[in-house]
């Protein structure tokens, strides 16, 4: 019986914590609410400033450490937004694919 008690028991009192912790909780109002809500969202931004500055930290840093890119990726490497980036490129890829057509029919 023993033995039973021993597995029994923390799982009793951890149910008796649980149902206290539970009965003490209340909904938040409006105003408690709201300043959670406002910090959590600060906590967001700064958080998001936070990891852009060290990407474009670590990029130059990068480039050193790798070896530089090609002239036409090394600038647009700097861009926040790689959408941006990619269609650059691919604009970029269509010119060149488009010189070297014109190479082949004259």
């Amino acid at each position: 019986m023993d033995a039973v008690d021993s597995v029994f028991d923390p799982l009793r009192e951890f149910a008796k914590d649980s149902v206290r912790l539970v009965k003490k909780c209340h909904k938040p109002d409006r105003k408690e609410f709201t300043k959670v809500a406002f910090r959590t969202a600060i906590g967001f931004v700064v958080m998001g400033f936070v990891g852009f500055f060290v990407k474009l930290i670590f990029i130059p840093i990068n480039n050193i450490i790798v070896g530089s890119e090609p002239p036409l990726q090394s600038s647009l490497s700097l861009s926040p937004f790689p959408l941006c980036r990619v269609l650059r490129v691919s604009l970029a890829q269509l010119a060149k694919l488009k010189d070297l057509q014109d190479g082949e029919h004259e």
